[in-house]
């Protein structure tokens, strides 16, 4: 379980936190290699030293160097005697430089001081290959003798392995049998217990997909008559069984508080996600209209109101939403559908480039379409004012001025619409829901994350799974449903909004209907003033550029499509200068607890 755990969780941290990107070490070296089995066998004898044997699997999945194991010694113990090492039962030699053999260094760990010896085993190999390593070694002084009793306290697996152990077997044995009067205590993260047999004295333990970077601390109290009176142990001139009884007692007072706390906080996250799962369904309910408007595919044929400027259509519509760049596109294909401005060959430019020409008073427009054409001519609105396909491009000054034409343009645009056709104080209480969701969903989230870090073997399977089942339930429901409050319309304001809709359908549906039909539609002067609001424009242009126009020569299809092309919806900017249409751009407008064992750097890998 705790494997899985610790894959899903990964996995949701990387799509919830961080995204794709970045790997970790230990990431790093799961893809290097594997470690199928570790089986660490330790015999004590009655002098006080332990004979260590290690053997462990490795499987590569790319070309490396060798492996290496590190025993951590705490302070008082010692590695005594020769170190021994065997690939697939081949004993390796000293390594005097080359490719191969083993090599003993000293280290100590950066994380908390300790001293230890590693032993670094030159072996090349290649991707696909499996290898046993073999590691042969004594210890001496592990047991700290008091006057009562002896202690052994081992972190026999250490912090710094930085991949799991696909089955893992450990095996502690003493010289004494049957061995009795013992007290053995476990400290670490897994759930999974080691066994104690006093007839034949050792204890075992075993695990299947044992985790990377989880330390497992023996600690035993023996009696006396374990190791010869003259053994090689660490002497502490003290009594001893009081002081350990009362460490592993305050260790398991710890343990039971640190087990309620976490059980605690673990049903407060499981009653959180149950308000957000609830919540969230409540919200997939209230969104059903919202999603039925925009299933809605019934075309409307004619406009629903030409009395409506397309600014204003898209304010009423889309208030926030509304790009500001599209509002200012479809006014100026207004502009041009109402005869305004016209598109005409640029004299003093190349073959193919135009010029906007002022052609009729503008005084009689709204001021948000003066303010429009202000910011495309840039001098004092007069017949017969131009400005070059050319010229379109700002300089930086101009790119200052006309940042603030633009916000001025939208504030008239907001005072010409009047009124909004969205439900905005639902919006905006919904939103404020969404928001505080959200930072609930990523505090529970976040908050399981921390403990099972804490101490996983306390939660069980169904808690886990449950709460991030729900988690991401809960934020697949929001996040796939909150691009619909856009569409969230008042009682009054629905039906206007739907009959856009529909009109847009039309729009959008224009390239398969049979072309006397297209014809019919596009004969209207203003219709892509009214596409490029509703988001259709590059659907319809796309379209009319199929047409035979001499058909349609009534209206100015070509001035359209060629202002369409030159400052088009989402091409105008607000902060950069881009380059102009005859560059063949497209753009235009600028702008665990622990007892204290020794071993805690032990660990080991592949280079």
């Amino acid at each position: 379980m705790k494997n899985k755990l610790r894959m899903w969780l990964g996995v949701l941290v990387a799509f919830v936190m961080f995204g794709v990107g970045g790997a970790t070490a230990f990431a790093d070296s799961a893809d290097q290699y594997d470690i199928t089995k570790y089986d660490e066998h330790v015999q004590f004898q009655k002098d006080g030293t332990a004979h260590v044997t290690v053997k462990m699997t490795y499987a590569f999945n790319k070309s490396m160097h060798g492996v290496y194991f590190q025993q951590g010694l705490g302070e008082h113990v010692k590695q005594v005697g020769p170190v021994q090492a065997s690939v697939n039962g081949v004993a390796a030699q000293p390594y005097n430089g080359g490719d191969t053999g083993l090599e003993l260094q000293s280290y100590q760990a950066s994380s908390d001081q300790e001293k230890g010896v590693r032993f670094k085993l030159y072996h090349p190999v290649a991707a696909g290959d499996t290898i046993q390593v073999t590691w042969q070694y004594t210890l001496s002084n592990l047991i700290n003798s008091y006057n009562d009793v002896d202690e052994l306290n081992w972190r026999i697996i250490g912090n710094n392995w930085d991949v799991p152990f696909d089955q893992m077997q450990l095996t502690v044995a003493f010289p004494q049998q049957p061995l009795n009067d013992t007290r053995t205590w476990q400290h670490g993260k897994t759930a999974t217990k080691g066994k104690w047999d006093g007839t034949h004295s050792r204890w075992t333990f075993s695990q299947k997909d044992y985790p990377s970077q989880s330390p497992l601390e023996l600690h035993m109290m023996l009696p006396k008559t374990t190791f010869n009176p003259n053994a090689q142990v660490h002497r502490v001139n003290d009594e001893g069984r009081q002081k350990i009884l009362k460490q592993e007692a305050q260790l398991q007072r710890q343990a039971a508080q640190r087990k309620r706390t976490v059980q605690i906080i673990e049903w407060v996250l499981i009653a959180g996600t149950a308000v957000c799962l609830l919540s969230a369904v409540w919200f997939w309910k209230r969104t059903r209209p919202f999603v039925a408007f925009v299933r809605n595919d019934r075309r409307l044929y004619d406009v629903p109101d030409d009395h409506l400027a397309p600014a204003v259509v898209g304010e009423r519509l889309s208030e926030e939403w509304m790009p500001t760049e599209r509002s200012l596109s479809a006014t100026y294909m207004d502009m041009i559908a109402r005869h305004y401005v016209a598109v005409e060959e640029d004299p003093q430019g190349r073959r193919k480039d135009k010029r906007f020409k002022l052609v009729k008073d503008p005084s009689d427009l709204a001021l948000f379409e003066q303010q429009a054409l202000q910011i495309l001519f840039r001098e004092e609105l007069v017949v017969g004012a131009t400005r070059r396909s050319r010229k379109l491009k700002l300089s930086e000054q101009e790119s200052r001025t006309y940042r603030k034409q633009v916000r001025t343009y939208r504030k008239q645009v907001q005072q010409a619409s009047q009124t909004t056709w969205l439900n905005l104080k639902e919006i905006s209480a919904l939103k404020k829901g969404i928001k505080f969701g959200w930072y609930l969903l990523i505090a529970i989230f976040l908050g399981q994350i921390v403990l099972l870090a804490i101490d996983e073997s306390v939660l069980t399977p169904t808690q886990v799974y449950g709460t991030l089942i729900g988690v991401v339930l809960a934020a697949v429901i929001v996040f796939w449903r909150q691009r619909y409050l856009e569409y969230d319309y008042t009682g009054v304001g629905l039906p206007h909004a739907l009959a856009w809709h529909q009109y847009a359908n039309m729009l959008g549906q224009i390239g398969r209907m049979p072309e006397r039909e297209i014809e019919e539609v596009v004969l209207w002067d203003r219709l892509m003033a009214y596409a490029v609001i509703l988001d259709e424009g590059k659907t319809v242009a796309k379209e009319l550029k199929k047409l035979d126009l001499q058909a349609v020569e009534a209206a100015p299809l070509n001035d359209l499509l060629i202002a369409f092309a030159l400052i088009g919806p989402y091409q105008i900017r607000t902060n950069t200068a881009v380059a102009t249409p005859s560059s063949g751009s497209g753009l235009s407008f600028g702008a665990g607890g622990t007892s204290g064992g020794f071993g805690g750097s032990s660990g080991g890998g592949a280079f």
